[in-house]
């Protein structure tokens, strides 16, 4: 991983000018990447436990029981009221963390001068459907 330079300058409305000269350390980018993709990988988790609680409700009256569920179905079928609460959250951690990594990809690319209009795009359509390798794939572009 290496560094970049970074030549800033900022005029502010009181008319001061500030210039800031550092180094883009790649690391950053990847710490902070890290820091969210448990959190993107939860999200996912939760959407595919939601995908299936309705129908594990629906074996598990037709069947009068569970007893020959797989562990995990049987988990999801006890944290039932949880996940539908957290489900009903999830729009707006994962509008949240969309915004947060969005803005990482715009800075880190203004910082280096580059042009992010169609990767922001296609951020978007992958955040949307949960593919998150896809999300770093485009991390790794830049």
């Amino acid at each position: 991983m290496g560094s970049s330079g970074i030549n800033a300058e900022y005029m502010g409305s009181s008319g001061i000018n500030a210039e800031y000269m550092g180094k883009l350390v790649e690391r950053s980018e990847v710490h902070v990447m890290d820091l969210i993709m448990p959190k993107l990988k939860h999200h996912a988790s939760l959407a595919d436990d939601h995908k299936l609680l309705k129908s594990l409700k629906e074996i598990e009256i037709q069947e009068q029981g569970t007893d020959f569920l797989d562990a995990d179905y049987k988990r999801i079928l006890r944290d039932a009221a949880q996940i539908e609460a957290e489900f009903k959250r999830a729009p707006e951690h994962l509008a949240f963390m969309t915004g947060v990594v969005r803005r990482l990809l715009a800075d880190r690319a203004k910082l280096r001068g580059n042009m992010v209009g169609e990767q922001l795009a296609r951020l978007d359509k992958s955040m949307a459907a949960l593919d998150f390798e896809s999300v770093l794939a485009i991390f790794r572009e830049q």
